[in-house]
């Protein structure tokens, strides 16, 4: 069920196996949910894991296609957090052999020159919530796979929430996956985007 004959060469905790688990059966229905637990844990390699899947899977079915899309996921992030996320991907997957990761960040001119140079061979997209903000239009013209939102409590600061409604229910996400570490506010940040969409 899980699939993780892809990655027979890494080992899994029984609760990583299960937020694994989680992700996956969330993607089968079509449904968005988070991932929470305690820091330390594993929840960047579950969910680069849970990702790492779907493309395969998609992959898989659009070659059925005869497809040439490149299949591509969203990372987003506070500033701090985006070397965390590019040395978690090249520590746990060889870079070129399965994740081309951009890197999307820098000064304008910088982020403009990158986008055009490494778009079309990417497939896994590292921003911040500030990125975001200032660079809506380019990130919600691609129909993003996954988008994967750490430190989803910053949808309550409306000026990140409205950018990333944009994203979120406008039909370019196919699957979100929130991460939180505590659970007393998992439900009111559920709730923001369709208030942000209610306004």
């Amino acid at each position: 069920m899980l699939g993780l004959d892809y990655y027979s060469y890494l080992r899994f905790s029984l609760c990583q196996r299960d937020g694994i688990s989680w992700i996956r059966f969330l993607q089968s229905v079509n449904l968005n949910g988070a991932l929470c637990d305690d820091m330390g844990l594993g929840k960047t390699l579950q969910a680069l894991v849970g990702i790492g899947l779907a493309h395969c899977q998609k992959i898989s079915n659009d070659n059925n296609k005869h497809s040439n899309e490149v299949i591509k996921s969203l990372v987003v992030c506070p500033s701090t957090l985006r070397g965390h996320w590019f040395n978690e991907i090249t520590r746990f997957f060889s870079i070129g052999q399965f994740y081309q990761v951009l890197r999307h960040d820098g000064n304008s001119k910088k982020r403009k020159s990158s986008w055009r140079l490494g778009i079309n061979t990417a497939n896994i997209i590292v921003t911040s919530y500030s990125v975001l903000r200032q660079d809506i239009d380019i990130l919600s013209s691609v129909m993003w796979t996954y988008c994967i939102l750490d430190e989803g409590h910053l949808l309550k600061n409306p000026k990140t929430g409205e950018p990333l409604s944009r994203i979120l229910f406008l039909a370019f996400v196919r699957s979100t996956l929130y991460f939180h570490f505590e659970i007393s506010c998992l439900f009111s940040e559920f709730q923001q985007p369709r208030k942000l969409l209610n306004k």
